[in-house]
């Protein structure tokens, strides 16, 4: 379903930067899953500013109508049928109800009056789902490639948003003297993890929630699964077998020896206790990173592999 129109957020960089800035500013907004108020809405839109912020309703003038002169608000869920209202001042579009007012969670319905008749009829706000995100904070510095084709590096930080809620980031950028901003390619998904391991017979997970996308897993951990925060209930977990990793259930006697003649290396081991369903070897280029693993997969009965 459709909801309000998400607005752009124009950063303004700081006078410092401004210079570098003109060569390719960029501009970032957020989007996010939305829902239409129940009911015929009519003129009236209404969402919180944030999980946090103030609730703010807009409207454009019906008619011969005009633009309300009060702005009604019903608490639906906690406060039952009691009911505030906030003067709007003349001539203005909009108004900002400010958080500590309202409940969190609360569900509410809202309508315009104007001579003390209704304007159109309530429209419903559900102060939990019915949100816009804040503006991205851009960090103050523009690091530039210095080689062909120029390319821009900013960094960013998202605006405080619920984990369960799906936010999107898009990135535009203009270039100089230009009057288009033109969006980047690929959108950026705020996404988190959950992780629980399997030690003996207990499960164990962090506290919180795992940011993409490593962490550090315990002595002795059997096994783990991994599942994204905002994944679909149907979406399958993610397990990750790590019998063979436990204390003494590794390969024994590794060695690694040069060919002659040749720039390749020998890998050989012994098989350790148990019954295991394949051999997985890392290895990575020298001066690479422990990041940049490359691996091998051989069946439980190769004792050898041979790494370029």
């Amino acid at each position: 379903m459709r909801g309000a129109r998400v607005p752009r957020f124009w950063p303004r960089p700081p006078p410092r930067l401004r210079r570098l800035l003109l060569l390719l500013p960029p501009l970032l907004f957020a989007l996010f899953h939305r829902t239409r108020p129940q009911g015929n809405p009519g003129p009236l839109q209404c969402y919180g500013v944030g999980p946090l912020g103030d609730l703010n309703c807009s409207w454009e003038p019906l008619g011969d109508l005009g633009a309300p002169s009060t702005l009604h608000l019903q608490s639906q869920k906690y406060h039952s049928n009691k009911t505030q209202t906030v003067a709007v001042p003349a001539g203005q579009s909009w108004v900002a109800i400010p958080r500590e007012q309202l409940t969190m969670f609360d569900k509410l319905l809202v309508w315009g009056t104007k001579a003390g008749q209704p304007l159109w009829p309530p429209v419903s706000v559900n102060l939990e789902t019915r949100m816009k995100p804040t503006a991205p904070w851009l960090g103050p510095d523009v690091d530039f490639s210095e080689d062909d084709p120029l390319e821009a590096t900013v960094q960013w930080a998202p605006p405080t948003w619920p984990s369960h809620k799906v936010l999107i980031c898009q990135f535009y950028y203009r270039r100089c003297q230009g009057v288009t901003w033109t969006l980047a390619p690929g959108p950026c998904v705020q996404v988190s993890y959950k992780v629980w391991f399997g030690v003996g017979e207990q499960e164990v997970s962090p506290e919180g929630i795992v940011p993409c996308c490593n962490f550090s897993i315990p002595t002795r951990a059997e096994w783990a699964r991994v599942s994204a925060v905002n994944a679909a209930s149907w979406d399958p977990l993610t397990n990750l077998s790590l019998v063979c990793l436990a204390p003494g259930f590794g390969p024994r006697g590794v060695e690694v020896s040069g060919i002659a003649g040749g720039t390749e290396m020998l890998v050989t081991w012994q098989q350790g206790p148990g019954e295991p369903q394949e051999h997985v070897v890392d290895w990575a280029q020298d001066g690479d990173t422990l990041e940049e693993f490359n691996w091998i997969r051989l069946p439980p009965g190769n004792l050898s592999a041979l790494l370029p």
